[in-house]
């Protein structure tokens, strides 16, 4: 006997707040490392007094932001590959 259409129902719902739960928790994140990110810009802004430490220090931080930025930017587009992956393993399973 196969799947019922409630099982089917039931699994897709279950998947889907999976996902919400995942986005949620990934924007909590990111929201964290952006406050951090701010926080460490702020003090390297503060701490440059023109030297070349003061100066390199606000680089490196500067950096990091960007490392930061594009980590979670490629972190998202990982996220979306894993969700479509995801829903094609799901559709792959009931069709069977």
């Amino acid at each position: 006997m196969g799947k019922t259409f409630t099982d089917k129902s039931l699994a897709k719902k279950e998947a889907g707040q999976a996902r919400k739960r995942a986005k949620e928790f990934k924007e909590i994140q990111k929201e964290r490392d952006a406050a951090a990110r701010a926080e460490d810009a702020l003090w390297a802004e503060g701490a440059a007094d023109n030297s070349k430490k003061a100066q390199a220090e606000a680089k490196k931080a500067e950096q990091a932001r960007k490392r930061a930025e594009r980590e979670a930017q490629e972190a998202a587009e990982a996220e979306i590959i894993k969700k479509e992956s995801t829903k094609k393993t799901v559709q792959k399973k009931f069709k069977g």
